[in-house]
């Protein structure tokens, strides 16, 4: 993507999320206890109340439904969605098809071969693993590239796919030795069960992985990190400069991804990076901004409120719109309505952890009230339960869906925001960048994978 089209996306972005800032940098939470409901365009509420929350999936898309082309929504709103769409990186359509991808390697030729490989992963993680895996090995065929370092590698799953199913030597990086350990017992019964199923020429190139208990941070040194990883591949000191590889992160938790791109520009040997966003909550203010060109822009801050915002799950909730799902939806009514009972009675508390309630058949306000409550020494009066205002509030559920909504139709947008800057940080170093959605979003709701591949 070209230099100037991400900045020109990245300063449309700013501009719309900083005219919308108090909605994205608000919680549900603090809907009755902020009166964030008066704060929308009086056109919009005007609107919005008269529609049934599933009306509300319009927008998300990018034109309404044909069947209900007798809803007028007002141009203003009809403006955003229209930039919020065109601005962001998309979330869909790319994952569909990827033919350029190789997305049966070795190790899946046969059929036990296969379910051996996939034993105990969760479907999730299953389909991420092997999209990751076959862009890593593209990529790394593309820039002549057989060594991959996989960082916060787990139990090495992804690993064992890029060295048994792609031929590609793999370093499993991790902090936790308990992990590792475990990984490499997996990797040793894999490779076994493989040589049951594969023939001679193909067993000579499965590559099995190797384990580096370490914990990466900003001042890690680089050039002692690269000796150890070639300690690991028993690479002899005289072609010690002869190693190039790739680096691979599979959702990199907070400041990981900005401590990997720094690694992925520091070290000559390093010739790509496949990266998927994770946790943008958890980032620090030395992850964002990274850019030279939004440090210098005056609207690059991004509350915590944001970030968090950035990462739900957008899909499933128009799914449950879709359902009309109601019941499932009324439980962020009933936060509010404890927050504005807490926040009145006991201040200390606002914004106090409550335990996690799923809704469930038949729960009653009271019922939540009772059990989220549980950890705290304070008890919440019936009468307050069943007061007039706490009522009142409760029958304002579909409001707060609205709310809910706003905020998480421009939450693709935060995300964008983030990765934007992180294209330009590695484009001001002169080094092709994309991102592109690479996983099914409905699946895996963090889908877009950033690629950096270094000039030759």
């Amino acid at each position: 993507m070209p230099l100037m089209n991400i900045e020109n996306s990245l300063n449309g972005s700013l501009m719309i999320l900083n005219q919308f800032k108090w909605l994205i940098d608000s919680y549900v939470l603090d809907f009755y206890t902020e009166e964030h409901w008066n704060r929308l365009p009086k056109i919009w509420k005007a609107m919005l109340e008269q529609v049934e929350p599933e009306i509300l999936i319009d927008l998300f898309k990018l034109e309404s439904d044909s069947s209900r082309d007798q809803i007028v929504w007002p141009l203003s709103l009809i403006c955003l969605r229209s930039l919020v769409q065109k601005l962001n990186i998309s979330r869909h359509n790319q994952y569909v098809d990827k033919k350029h991808l190789q997305l049966e390697p070795m190790c899946y030729r046969h059929v036990k071969l296969k379910n051996a490989f996939r034993k105990r992963i969760k479907p999730k993680k299953l389909h991420e693993i092997e999209r990751m895996a076959a862009l890593c090995s593209k990529t790394a065929t593309d820039c002549h590239v057989e060594y991959v370092l996989d960082f916060g590698a787990g139990l090495g799953h992804l690993a064992r796919v890029l060295g048994y199913g792609y031929g590609l030597n793999v370093c499993c990086l991790e902090q936790q030795k308990r992990l590792s350990d475990e990984a490499k017992l997996i990797d040793e019964n894999l490779y076994r069960t493989a040589c049951k199923f594969l023939e001679c020429d193909e067993i000579k190139r499965l590559r099995r992985p190797v384990h580096l208990n370490v914990q990466l941070t900003e001042s890690t040194d680089t050039e002692s990190l690269l000796n150890q990883i070639s300690e690991c591949f028993n690479i002899p000191n005289d072609k010690r400069d002869k190693l190039t590889f790739g680096i691979v992160g599979l959702h990199p938790c907070g400041d990981l991804a900005a401590i990997l791109l720094n690694v992925f520009l520091k070290c000559k040997e390093a010739k790509f990076i496949n990266i998927a966003g994770c946790c943008y909550m958890k980032m620090t203010d030395s992850s964002f901004p990274l850019s030279n060109y939004l440090r210098r822009h005056s609207l690059s801050h991004l509350s915590y409120e944001a970030k968090e915002i950035s990462c739900h799950h957008q899909e499933i909730y128009v799914q449950r719109l879709a359902d009309r799902n109601y019941d499932h939806l009324m439980i962020h009514s009933y936060r509010a309505s404890i927050e504005k009972i807490i926040s009145k009675y006991w201040p200390q508390l606002k914004h106090v952890g409550l335990k996690s309630i799923k809704h469930s058949p038949g729960l009653t306000f009271s019922d939540y009230c009772s059990r989220a409550t549980s950890h705290l020494r304070i008890v919440i009066s019936e009468d307050e339960i069943s007061s007039a205002n706490v009522e009142r509030d409760l029958r304002c559920w579909k409001k707060i869906v609205i709310f809910y909504t706003l905020r998480l139709m421009l939450a693709p947008l935060v995300e964008s925001v983030i990765l934007y800057d992180r294209m330009l940080f590695v484009s001001e170093k002169h080094h092709c960048v994309q991102s592109e959605a690479l996983f099914d979003p409905v699946i895996s709701p963090r889908n877009v994978v950033m690629t950096a591949v270094k000039r030759c």
